[in-house]
């Protein structure tokens, strides 16, 4: 092997050490954060994700989810409000901004909090992301609004198979409400049951769709699965 080809594979060989170095000590990182969720070490990480070493590794967008959730889970809603506000100014990749849009804008949907819920709803349709915005404001106008006139559109939207997941969750969700509150609750019971399956069991809205299935089987005399 002449002295060009040790050369070369020596720089190669170099670049996989260094990549190996950098995801043992993301991975490392990333088991120190969950740690600290794990034990309810809040504000420490919130310290902890405002080291450059620790944007470095996990990177930017990573350090402002966890201290987006940690503010979450200390119900500090008012510096959470803040910090999200300085996340819409950052720029990340179309699916970060997608992921933490949609989740907080369900937080807030949660929480009754119609302020941030427009604020998050308006940055949303930044994404120009049209099933995203769509599932996203039929929430709003259903649980905020009051509206009753979009099961067919709802219907309309599963049957084209546009959602799937979570948000296949929501829009069943959505149209037991509507059903609901119309006065067809055994259409709306067999809405619930098949949706269910859609969400995880830490996911929003999980409670409320269960309280509403444990209801209509009492009312309906039906045996829960």
């Amino acid at each position: 092997m002449n002295t060009t080809n040790i050369v070369i594979v020596g720089i190669f060989a170099l670049i996989f050490l260094v990549n190996l170095f950098y995801l043992f000590v993301k991975k490392h990182k990333v088991k120190i954060a969950s740690k600290m969720f794990a034990n309810k070490q809040y504000q420490e990480i919130i310290q902890w994700c405002e080291k450059e070493s620790n944007k470095k590794f996990i990177g930017q967008f990573n350090c402002d989810l966890y201290t987006a959730k940690s503010l979450a889970l200390q119900n500090k809603y008012d510096e959470l409000t803040n910090h999200l506000r300085k996340m819409f100014k950052k720029e990340y990749s179309n699916d970060n901004k997608k992921e933490y849009l949609s989740l907080y804008f369900h937080f807030f949907i949660i929480h009754e909090n119609l302020e941030m819920v427009n604020e998050l709803l308006n940055q949303i349709e930044i994404l120009k992301n049209d099933k995203l915005t769509k599932y996203c404001t039929w929430t709003k106008e259903v649980l905020f609004d009051g509206r009753n006139d979009l099961i067919e559109t709802m219907k309309e939207s599963i049957d084209n198979k546009d959602y799937y997941g979570f948000p296949l969750g929501v829009v069943v969700y959505l149209i037991a409400i509507q059903n609901c509150r119309l006065g067809n609750e055994a259409l709306a019971f067999e809405y619930l049951r098949a949706g269910r399956d859609a969400f995880r069991p830490d996911d929003f809205y999980v409670k409320d769709v269960d309280r509403m299935i444990s209801e209509l089987s009492k009312k309906f005399k039906i045996e829960e699965e």
